[in-house]
């Protein structure tokens, strides 16, 4: 069974990845067209969030832009 100080330990890491993907891909989707940027990725737990939520954001905005016309 964790410590208190462990479960502690483990959602301070899983809010701070929380916060680390949400700014990357907010940085990424603002960004003007062609602009690159090299990611390097701490892990590839980390890549799969990453691309999970870029990828959900990018159809958010799609069927946005699509109903508002």
């Amino acid at each position: 069974m964790l410590s208190n100080i462990s479960m502690i330990d483990c959602m301070r890491q899983d809010l701070l990845e929380y916060h680390y993907v949400n700014d990357a891909v907010n940085q990424i989707i603002q960004a003007e067209y062609g602009t690159h940027y090299l990611i390097v990725y701490p892990d590839l737990a980390t890549l799969r969030k990453m691309y999970s939520k870029y990828v959900q954001e990018q159809i958010k905005d799609t069927r946005t832009n699509h109903f508002q016309r």
